[in-house]
């Protein structure tokens, strides 16, 4: 992301800047001092730098800026220890800026003939060529880019490192557990429906199971009835409290031979005695 950031600005957002360089030489005249020859170096640099000089050429050039807004652009300097002064001036396009210095020059040297009386400046190098621009470093910037993104990255991991209270490694575990959440969603929907299902197979069950307790209770109860009819709740030990009014002739019926049983066994005691 640095790297691309660099790239966008390099090409649509910084705009490249073409300065031209001059240098001037001044020529000590004879009887001047050593202090005043400093001081009016340092004149010659104000000068330059003065609405006396550049106003004129903005004019002539169009320029179409302040001289507050345009004088950030101009600069002149004096090489310590020399006599020699340098001058520049950068515009965003290099045919003005050199077109622009090789003006200035002439009207610098016009005013300070003007003001001193002599001609003490001497051209060294008239204004060169502007080209290539000078605030743009395609490798530098992508490299600071590169590095300033790295460290943002750095940065930030920290931040998410603290605020996970040390554990960021299980962010991204985290993240992957509410995945499986949405798809559990149709499993649970799907047990709700298969716990339905069970319920309704058990409720099914249990009626099947009732109506075959009922099919079993009614084929006993029949059976019973027909036992009743028949008289074969006699010798059996459940039968019914409540009996039919027919059970007194067949217990009359069945209890005959039992006085038969006893006599004839009192008959052989008799005859064995």
């Amino acid at each position: 992301m640095g790297l691309a950031a660099g790239l966008a600005y390099n090409e649509f957002i910084q705009v490249p800047m073409y300065k031209s360089n001059a240098t001037l030489l001044f020529v000590n005249p004879s009887g001047v001092s050593s202090t005043q020859d400093s001081t009016r170096l340092s004149n010659y640099v104000q000068l330059f730098q003065s609405r006396r000089v550049l106003e004129p050429v903005m004019s002539e050039q169009k320029i179409g800026l302040t001289f507050d807004q345009f004088i950030g652009s101009v600069a002149a300097t004096n090489d310590k220890g020399t006599e020699v002064i340098r001058l520049s001036v950068s515009t965003d396009d290099p045919a003005k800026s050199q077109d622009f210095l090789r003006e200035a020059v002439v009207s610098f040297k016009a005013e300070a003939v003007e003001l001193y009386g002599a001609d003490s400046l001497r051209v060294v190098d008239n204004a060169g060529s502007a080209e290539p621009p000078y605030n743009v470093k395609k490798n530098l910037q992508l490299a600071i880019a590169t590095g300033a993104g790295f460290v943002v990255s750095l940065i930030v991991l920290f931040f998410i490192y603290d605020a996970s209270g040390g554990k960021a490694g299980k962010l991204g575990l985290k993240k992957n557990a509410k995945k499986p959440a949405k798809a559990k969603a149709p499993k649970k929907r799907a047990t709700k429906v298969s716990t339905t299902t069970a319920s309704r197979s058990k409720s099914d069950e249990s009626k099947a199971a009732v109506a075959v307790g009922d099919s079993k209770a009614k084929t006993f109860f029949a059976q019973l009835g027909e036992d009743l009819k028949q008289g074969l709740w006699i010798d059996q030990p459940s039968a019914p409290v409540s009996k039919p009014k027919t059970a007194p002739k067949k217990r009359a019926t069945a209890a005959k031979p039992a006085p038969k049983k006893r006599t004839a066994k009192k008959t052989q005691d008799t005859k064995n005695d």
